[in-house]
């Protein structure tokens, strides 16, 4: 009797002990299956020294996906993955949701395969993370699924658990065929205060390319609706702001109105714009100039000219703060 029943333990630690090696297999498959398909993103200068750098996933052939802001202020793009590094372009931009699509015509590496509807994803759910963790280079964690919110569409609506505290944003989600779900959010992709990360659904990798062309489309209906008055005789009674002041108003979220039009502008004190529109919105990147000028530049599709327009801010007797389009002298 002690005997059958020692045997009965030994058996099952003998399938407990197999069923965790087929689990460490598959995990070890997945990572196997999915990282020739990530790449860190370089942001390099005119000096082609990195400015900044990020995660790029490879979701079609020769394309890469990563954050806008990661490459917003570069003069080259740079895609690398052991030691060897590939030019890349950018060829669509959807700023509000921080999504850039870069081609890189020398890439050969694989395209993940992407998960086709977010009604697959279940609460509880397994799911991996796979990225590039500073000096640890590419990692992997394994979590679940712990809430799906879909009322808001700008903001990231898979909430899952990880074994890692700071996950990298822009990291890969992966379902348990290593089918890509999602990317975690932009850095610090910390807990939120339910202790969940956040990631964007893959649907809004496939939505890039036409919400990019909406964008620009927009932009370039603000652009040619700009008055070309000088700011002096559009504004005889606005007292022209300083560089100093038109931070100070920055810092304070205070909104901009463009000359001769109904729109208003959000400057934020990361770097970004967004033009406030009836159906949505309209951003890129902005600077002041000499002179107290503000230049806005919309990060846009690779075949078309950055749109750049340098403006004077102008507050009037009313107290609000004017952009007059301001010409060459």
């Amino acid at each position: 009797m002690l005997m059958r029943y020692t045997s009965g333990i030994f058996i099952g630690l003998m399938l407990y002990w197999a069923s965790g090696q087929a689990l460490a297999l598959e995990q070890a498959s997945i990572f196997e299956k999915v990282s020739p398909s990530l790449f860190i993103v370089k942001a390099l200068d005119e000096n082609e020294s990195p400015i900044r750098q990020g995660i790029g996933l490879i979701t079609n052939e020769k394309t890469v996906i990563t954050f806008c802001h990661v490459i917003a202020k570069a003069k080259m793009v740079q895609v690398k993955q052991s030691g060897i590094s590939y030019l890349a372009q950018l060829q669509h931009a959807d700023i509000e949701r921080d999504l850039c699509q870069l081609k890189v015509p020398d890439l050969k590496a694989p395209a993940l395969a992407l998960s086709s509807s977010m009604n697959t994803l279940k609460i509880g759910q397994r799911v991996f993370v796979i990225g590039f963790q500073k000096d640890l280079g590419l990692f992997m964690s394994e979590g679940l699924i712990a809430a799906i919110k879909l009322d808001d569409n700008n903001l990231p609506p898979i909430h899952f658990t990880s074994q890692v505290t700071t996950l990298p944003g822009g990291s890969g989600l992966f379902d348990e065929q290593g089918m890509l779900i999602g990317i975690t959010s932009p850095p610090p992709s910390r807990k939120s205060e339910h202790g969940f990360h956040h990631a964007l659904p893959v649907a809004w990798v496939q939505q890039l390319t036409p919400r990019a062309t909406e964008q620009l489309a927009h932009m370039r209906a603000i652009k040619e609706n700009q008055p070309s008055t000088p700011p002096s005789v559009v504004n005889k009674a606005a007292t022209r702001l300083t560089a100093a002041e038109i931070r100070q108003h920055i810092s304070r979220a205070t909104p901009f109105e463009f000359s001769g039009s109904t729109y208003k502008l959000q400057m934020k004190a990361d770097g970004w714009w967004a033009v406030l529109l009836t159906t949505g919105s309209d951003s890129g990147t902005w600077e002041i100039g000499r002179e107290g000028s503000i230049c806005l530049k919309l990060r846009s599709v690779a075949r078309y000219d950055n749109f750049t327009g340098c403006y004077f801010a102008e507050k009037n007797p009313k107290g609000v703060i004017i952009l007059s389009e301001k010409k060459p002298a």
